[in-house]
């Protein structure tokens, strides 16, 4: 890394490149093969992944969400929105079938041999200094906690780009993403819609996805040379399901509680107040508590 702010395509690997979020509606969807199909599709798949359906609803439209995938109706329209693995690996299908884009995020995921918190530091500290350049820079933003989360904001959240910079390991505690600095822009009603048909007519669009996001942030002062592509994933990594959260909570709070009851010779009893107490009885083709 030639210095913390500019990235050395030798020293950092480019892990994921991609769409993150989207969000499309049609006006008159058909029945078999049209967006609601699609969410449904994917709705199913989220579910199978262990995530729970949930009611949705926002400006009129009513539906449901689960894991990454949203679809609601309101009247003879159909919104869907995608986000994480959902977006990157079905972005171009819901393009094809909407009318509307009114929101895209493009991100790409670094692995760089220097602290994040370095990092973004370092972006901070040039951002602003471009901004303060200007009679009206660029807004710039931060939140820093104390437990190591920190997120640079660049522009106006109400503007029709937006781009933020974060630890993405702080954010997920998701081991692969430890040592990560995630570099996001979002695009929002008519540049929505521009640059997701701009990319869905490239059939190879991930370089200009890079290119995009290079521009966005040297537009307010954060160069960035953007490490190989070709060392990238080029999609979002899942993030823990429902049921991934559900264990990990049983892990964390629960086991140490039944571990002592256990320790205290009251296993049966656990197993009861769990309705699990059937399991005790041995089989030959069943678990056995006997230990």
């Amino acid at each position: 890394m030639k210095n913390p702010s500019d990235f050395d395509g030798d020293q950092c690997v480019l892990t994921e490149l991609g769409c993150d979020y989207i969000t499309a509606t049609v006006q008159q969807d058909t029945v078999t093969a049209g967006l609601h199909s699609l969410a449904t599709e994917l709705f199913h798949h989220e579910a199978e992944r262990g995530n729970k359906i949930r009611p949705f609803g926002l400006a009129g439209f009513k539906g449901f969400m689960c894991g990454a995938v949203q679809v609601a109706v309101r009247e003879q329209e159909t919104m869907v929105r995608l986000s994480s693995s959902a977006a990157a690996s079905s972005w171009r299908r819901v393009v094809q079938l909407a009318d509307n884009v009114s929101r895209m995020d493009l991100q790409a995921t670094v692995k760089a041999p220097t602290n994040p918190t370095q990092i973004i530091n370092a972006h901070r500290r040039r951002a602003t200094k471009y901004s303060d350049s200007r009679k009206r820079g660029p807004k710039v933003r931060w939140v820093a906690e104390h437990k190591g989360g920190y997120t640079l904001y660049l522009g106006s959240r109400n503007s029709n780009v937006f781009g933020r910079i974060y630890d993405k390991f702080n954010e997920t505690k998701l081991d692969h993403y430890a040592g990560c600095v995630r570099y996001e822009v979002q695009y929002q009603d008519n540049l929505a819609k521009f640059v997701a048909h701009a990319l869905h007519a490239n059939p190879s669009p991930l370089p200009d996805i890079a290119a995009y996001i290079s521009q966005f942030f040297a537009g307010r002062g954060v160069h960035l040379e953007m490490p190989a592509q070709s060392k990238a994933t080029y999609c979002c990594s899942r993030l823990r399901s429902d049921d991934d959260k559900s264990l990990e909570w049983l892990v964390k709070s629960v086991r140490p509680c039944i571990k002592s009851l256990k320790a205290r010779g009251k296993l049966a009893e656990v197993l009861k107040a769990l309705e699990l107490d059937h399991t005790l009885d041995s089989s030959a083709d069943g678990p056995s508590y006997t230990n």
